[in-house]
């Protein structure tokens, strides 16, 4: 859970199957398929995830996929929360009317090439070995930057090759690509003095990172911080509510939506 505490230890990796059940194969499916019916991005759809409601998103790791699909899908005007409800009522027996569909509206953002790589003309503002500050974050959109490692001191160990900004994209503001970082983080930084031993490294973003040391010795080759947002706004702590969230309890709807029909084949072109 992002490095919060509480949630007990990580298990280990087993070689038992990728899917524990059927349907959670599907769930995967479907969850990159309204990846491209909604016109979104993998960001997008990790804020949707974001935007899942607390009480689904701590239950079953694919049924919070399914929600985070019903999101995405409402966002661009391809299905309405009623046009679910009514699928659910009827598949139970009920006799429900089949909604008027939203009208589509997908996000339209331009594109620097296929993935997420890019290629900056300027160079990096930081090298191996700087000892590096993030940033006090506050945003009430998507970031990288876990709340377990802001206001951290860290050390860069690499310089990796710049990348789209998530923190723009996943709101179809534009790439706006940055140089990326592994920091090195001990983990009673993190966590305190009574914390285990180790070492955790995670690749950060350009805009995450200040120097440690007098702003003097920072490095002035174009360091861009474009994509954060000040104190005014409110820091993501986990999942907040969604108001055209899906609905709560049983199975998903979603999951048996069929999208073998005209009009979702018709989307998925």
């Amino acid at each position: 859970m992002g490095g919060m505490q509480g949630f007990g230890h990580v298990r280990p990796l087993t070689a038992e199957p990728a899917f524990a059940e059927p349907w959670e194969g599907k769930a995967f499916a479907l969850g990159l398929l309204s990846i491209r019916a909604a016109g979104a991005n993998l960001h997008a759809f990790r804020h949707a995830l974001e935007r899942v409601p607390p009480g689904e998103y701590l239950g079953d790791y694919y049924d919070r996929w399914l929600h985070a699909s019903q999101i995405l899908l409402a966002d661009s005007g391809i299905l309405s929360a009623e046009q679910v409800a009514a699928r659910a009522a009827r598949l139970s027996g009920s006799d429900a009317a089949e909604p008027d569909p939203p009208e589509p509206h997908k996000p339209s953002m331009a594109s620097g090439g296929p993935g997420n790589l890019r290629t900056l003309d300027t160079p990096p503002a930081f090298a191996v070995g700087d000892r590096v500050r993030t940033a006090d974050l506050h945003t009430p959109g998507h970031t990288k930057l876990p709340a377990y490692v802001r206001r951290r001191t860290g050390t860069v160990t690499a310089v990796r090759q710049a990348e789209v900004f998530p923190d723009t994209a996943a709101t179809f503001q534009g790439e706006n690509p940055q140089h990326c970082y592994a920091v090195e983080f001990d983990s009673r930084e993190l966590w305190g003095p009574d914390a285990e031993p180790f070492r955790l490294s995670i690749d950060l973003f350009e805009p995450y990172l200040e120097l440690r040391r007098t702003a003097a010795r920072r490095r002035h080759r174009g360091h861009r911080r474009a994509g954060l947002q000040g104190p005014a706004g409110r820091a993501h702590r986990g999942p907040a509510e969604h108001p055209g969230g899906p609905s709560r309890g049983g199975v998903h709807p979603l999951l048996v939506l069929s999208m073998a029909g005209a009009r979702a084949a018709a989307v998925l072109v």
